[in-house]
């Protein structure tokens, strides 16, 4: 292009132009991110009264996307992680926004990662997440400014290599549950009426066993939650602490394996919720809690063709219960 042959007017909107979009690129590339990033440690610090530590802060003017990696909140005694994530990531359609609902076509977090204990007293750490509040001035609240409502639609809500440590320090002996691998999606998340959200979930539990969830979420004109599960040789060792609180045994062994699909839905005179599907335990052992003799046991128990109903009326139906080389030993004292 011949600047020359443009008029004094056209020339100076050009470089105005030119300008404003360099200071607009610069602003949003360069001056937002650690500017943010500064704010975020900041005021999350001190809202939640933990250290905090941000990786990197990415921001995208052109695509309208934030980018938050490696943030870290730790424990407010110790140097252990409370929560954190390897990747947030969140883009607004101002394009798509323009008709009056709020697009984000994309909201990611990958690698989220948390450490939730149950202390003796029965507290759980998740639930302190703020700090306890001071004396307030007992004046009364102020209301807030009515707004007309917004509605938000999101394109797909996606999380990736999620891992949660579970530690319960008030059961009998102490619990250690391990989720790990959880991936997770919904898509089309919106309030609109009738809407209906795909979605889809999976997990993998220590010592052993997976989760594999897939179904749907409707939210008006009722919540309705139509789910498909998949469970695969879940080990139930973990869980003995909790038997052990009941009964003077322990678990040795064991796995539960379903396939069944649940309905639950509200919005009725009464919630209405539906279980259909078979379940089996394979291999599980029972010792005396004292001796930690054998005590029970069995190869296999399977429970085909359970149904379980709220409406009309509370009924449960079972087809067929098959066992496998049950075992039990049975001492009488004199």
């Amino acid at each position: 292009m011949n600047l020359d042959r443009l008029s004094p007017g056209g020339g100076r909107a050009l470089w105005i132009t030119a300008t404003l979009l360099v200071l607009f690129t610069v602003t949003g590339f360069f001056i937002l991110p650690p500017i943010v990033k500064v704010q975020l440690v900041k005021r999350l610090s001190t809202e939640l009264g933990r250290p905090v530590t941000v990786g990197k802060v990415r921001v995208n003017p052109y695509a309208l996307s934030l980018t938050i990696e490696n943030l870290e909140v730790g424990e407010r005694t110790g140097p252990e992680t409370f929560f954190g994530w390897r990747r947030f990531y969140a883009r607004f359609g101002a394009l798509a926004s323009l008709g009056g609902d709020w697009i984000l076509p994309e909201f990611a977090l990958d690698g989220f990662h948390a450490r939730v204990v149950v202390n003796p007293d029965g507290t759980i750490n998740l639930l302190n997440l703020l700090p306890s509040g001071g004396a307030t001035t007992g004046a009364p609240p102020v209301p807030a400014a009515s707004m007309p409502p917004v509605d938000l639609t999101v394109g797909e809500v996606a999380l990736k290599d999620f891992k949660v440590d579970v530690t319960d320090l008030a059961a009998p002996r102490p619990v250690q549950l391990g989720l790990s691998n959880l991936q997770g999606s919904l898509k089309n998340v919106t309030l609109a009426e009738g809407a209906v959200m795909p979605l889809q979930f999976s997990l993998a539990w220590a010592p052993q066993g997976t989760v594999q969830i897939e179904g749907s979420l409707s939210v008006k004109p009722a919540v309705k939650l139509v789910l498909k599960t998949e469970v695969a040789g879940l080990a139930i060792l973990p869980l003995s602490p909790y038997l052990e609180q009941f009964a003077n045994a322990r678990i040795t062994q064991g796995a539960v394996s379903t396939s069944n699909r649940v309905q639950f839905a509200l919005g009725g005179p009464q919630p209405v919720a539906m279980f259909e599907g078979d379940g089996r335990v394979d291999k599980f052992g029972l010792v005396d809690g004292a001796h930690l003799e054998d005590l029970a046991g069995l190869s296999a128990l399977a429970l085909n063709g359970l149904k379980i109903g709220t409406t009309p009326q509370i009924s449960v139906a079972l087809a067929e219960v098959t066992m496998t080389k049950p075992y039990a030993r049975v001492v009488v004292d004199k």
